[in-house]
């Protein structure tokens, strides 16, 4: 049997009080940012748009957003996105086509539209006419007849087919009835041809409503070779939908769109920019429409000039998405709203579920103050490194040891004592 003496005891106590683990740090969400609402006074239920503060303070997924009322308490709100799907249902009515004549240098086509189903109306808002491969450029003047007799004007238009682009459709302005539609092209001396047209209904059903605004964007323009690079600045990572470009004089320019990633940007129609302003017609596409709106922080647009002068470019505007809050109003406040939080959840509230009901109820728009930067608590000061001694198993086992020590120490005393 070994010895035990008061020295050996003393530092195995020593060494397990210098042994203790660490504390677990608790991790609480803080918050950047702070905007006060400015409720209305009427209405239970209120609405309010973020702003572009709250785009460039927040995350991107805006999931750090919370309503807080005068407690401190969150306010359960849904979001009403800023985009949303859109179904359209079409329905094309083909034509007869019946003689045409000529009359004071102009032509005259008439038709008659077939309908698909017996005893139901002809309706439809757009003409659709096939035209000719030969380039031409006409005036036109449209009129509707219910019993192909008596014509009643209906609206002027242009038609055109440069070989590159062309213009095949009316817009009546409104819905029609008409069986019959006459087509008269003005000042026919070409004999340009229309052998047959269509008339078209299209009904649209949005999901909900979308909401966008409008600004003019920093940005820079350089030449590169036979490229204008065009670079927007989107520092408040807003959803952008459409790039508008303006420049001077006629022009056609097929374009590029990137993020500052080097992603490719999809457009709704074809990439190209023109522009045609003539005496008696004016044909314009300006606009490059995102097939999904972008909170890039850069957009860049590569405009292909070819051996044609840079364009004479006037500005830039972008089209951007907003989001709008609705929530319960259950006190005078004050209300505020919340953002700039890296560890926040994505809250799930009840009142999602009832949003079709309250949209039927009378909502107020409410409004946002100035951003306010809101105090940081400090950073906790980093813990010393544990060492391996300092482990929970270390700490364990010397326990154990101790313990044993101890008994043996307990027995040795009782041995002799006996004697």
């Amino acid at each position: 049997m070994f010895q035990l003496n008061k020295k050996s005891i003393l530092l195995a106590a020593a060494f397990l009080l210098g042994s203790s683990p660490p504390s677990a740090l608790a991790e609480k969400d803080t918050w950047k940012f702070a905007k006060n609402i400015e409720i209305q006074n009427e209405g239970k239920y209120q609405s309010l748009f973020l702003d572009e503060e709250v785009y460039s303070g927040a995350r991107e997924d805006l999931g750090d957003v919370r309503i807080v009322n005068e407690k401190g308490q969150t306010v359960p709100y849904y979001m009403k996105n800023g985009y949303g799907n859109v179904s359209e249902q079409e329905t094309v009515y083909s034509s007869e086509p019946l003689p045409g004549r000529e009359e004071n240098g102009n032509t005259l086509y008439d038709f008659k539209m077939i309908q698909d189903e017996k005893n139901t109306d002809i309706v439809g808002e757009t003409l659709k006419a096939d035209l000719p491969d030969q380039p031409f450029l006409k005036k036109t003047q449209v009129l509707g007849s219910y019993d192909g007799l008596k014509w009643e004007p209906v609206t002027e238009d242009t038609l055109y087919n440069t070989g590159e682009v062309k213009k095949d459709t009316i817009d009546l302005g409104m819905a029609m009835k008409y069986t019959y539609y006459r087509v008269k092209i003005l000042d026919n001396a070409e004999k340009i041809n229309l052998p047959g047209l269509s008339l078209i209904h299209s009904e649209t059903r949005e999901s909900f409503k979308e909401f966008s605004k409008q600004k003019t964007p920093e940005f820079t323009a350089a030449e590169k070779g036979k490229q204008t690079v065009i670079t927007i600045e989107n520092k408040q990572r807003l959803k952008i939908a459409k790039v508008s470009v303006n420049a001077a004089g006629n022009f056609r320019r097929t374009v590029e769109i990137e993020e500052g990633s080097g992603l490719p940007v999809s457009l709704s129609g074809e990439a190209e920019l023109y522009r045609a302003d003539f005496k008696d017609t004016r044909i314009l596409n300006t606009d490059l429409t995102f097939q999904s709106p972008s909170s890039a922080g850069k957009i860049t647009i590569t405009i292909s000039n070819e051996d044609n002068a840079p364009l004479d470019l006037q500005g830039i505007t972008i089209t951007y998405l907003v989001d709008e809050l609705v929530f319960e109003k259950k006190s005078a406040g004050p209300y505020q709203l919340l953002y700039g939080s890296k560890n926040a959840q994505i809250p799930q509230y009840d009142i999602e579920e009832f949003r079709s009901f309250i949209e039927k109820e009378s909502v107020s728009e409410a409004t946002l103050g100035s951003s306010i930067k809101r105090p940081q608590k400090a950073a906790p000061k980093e813990e010393k490194q544990v060492q391996w001694f300092q482990t929970e198993w270390v700490f364990n086992t010397i326990i154990a040891l101790i313990s044993v020590l101890l008994i043996v120490f307990i027995l040795q005393k009782m041995t002799k004592v006996k004697k």
